[in-house]
């Protein structure tokens, strides 16, 4: 069983168990895609908090109040995705960028990662909301993504090279993303 709530008035002590668990997912902040080892809990904190000073976070706990999984959106003009997608965006104000989405391994397969992203569509409240998704190399991310109303913006795709430092087989790759939108009654 698990919990969802809007991390508004986050305390300090949920936003380090919250740092901690996108560590342990990501390695570190995904900021302007800098996977570095050298990402400090404090870099991982600091866009946590921002992310809840919008209210633009939700955390999911366990029965016993572990944080088992976030997610987290911004508006579109804010994400560092925006020169990809700006095509494809109906209205720009009231977009939004799917930004963070992470659920620990042994919480995985059990609807977490659905509840989630359901959560933040609903929070979006009718407006667009887009992510990057790694398509070759998370298939499962895709699909669920796909089931939830998202589709391909094609013309989006590309690759990067990466250096991963948790949760990932290989540390050193080369993903292929695209963007996915998601629109209101389509």
């Amino acid at each position: 069983m698990h919990n969802l709530d809007l991390a508004i008035d986050l305390t300090e002590e949920r936003l380090e168990r919250a740092a901690a668990l996108f560590v342990e997912v990501f390695g570190g902040p995904p900021l302007f895609e800098d996977w570095q080892t050298s990402s400090t809990p404090s870099e991982v904190k600091e866009l946590l908090a921002g992310y809840s000073q919008h209210g633009k976070l939700v955390l999911a706990s366990d029965d016993h109040g572990a944080i088992i999984g976030l997610g987290a959106m911004e508006t579109a003009s804010m994400s560092s995705q925006l020169d990809r997608a700006m095509p494809y965006l109906e209205d720009l104000e009231q977009s939004m960028f799917l930004a963070e989405l992470a659920v620990h391994p042994t919480a995985r397969e059990a609807g977490l990662g659905r509840a989630l992203c359901t959560d933040l569509i609903r929070r979006a409240e009718g407006a667009e909301l887009f992510l990057r998704v790694t398509t070759l190399n998370d298939g499962h991310a895709h699909s669920l993504y796909e089931s939830l109303g998202f589709v391909d913006l094609h013309g989006t795709e590309h690759s990067e090279d990466c250096e991963r430092t948790a949760g990932w087989p290989h540390p050193y790759t080369s993903d292929t993303r695209i963007l996915m939108i998601h629109r209101p009654g389509e």
